[in-house]
């Protein structure tokens, strides 16, 4: 099995290491980075993470995200983290940045209906989920 991560969008296959039962997969609090959100567990699957934590600009006090809603030219400012889950890496951050210019209740909507596609939302500090997200969540 390997693990593939570049820069946040990371890819399963196979077996994990020590034959866990599945890779295990940290998610950063977006308003700290010393703490994990939760931990996800997945196998033969794909995450990836937009947001605004990570990749952003400072401009006269006011922080501006780097994805922007082509729509309104402006910097997306609703949602801090949207992870998706999904068969296929591409998939997973097509749909991670679609999700952040959408916001919550759009983007929950196309997740929803989109097969074996699942989100985990974070806006100011609450977190939102698609249906089936509790199945890649590891319990505390």
């Amino acid at each position: 099995g390997a693990m593939v991560d570049i820069g946040g969008n990371i890819r399963t296959f196979g077996t994990p290491p020590q034959n866990a039962a599945r890779w295990q997969i940290g998610l950063q609090d977006p308003r700290d980075e010393q703490s994990l959100l939760m931990t996800l567990v997945l196998d033969d699957m794909a995450v990836a993470t937009s947001g605004d934590y990570r990749r952003f600009a400072v401009i006269d006090g006011q922080h501006f995200s780097h994805i922007i809603n082509p729509q309104t030219a402006r910097s997306v400012q609703s949602l801090s983290s949207v992870t998706i889950i999904a068969p296929t890496a591409m998939q997973a951050d097509a749909l991670s940045t679609a999700v952040s210019i959408l916001e919550e209740d759009k983007g929950l909507l196309l997740i929803e209906s989109i097969p074996h596609a699942e989100a985990v939302l974070v806006k100011q500090g609450l977190i939102l989920k698609s249906s089936g997200a509790d199945t890649y969540i590891q319990p505390r």
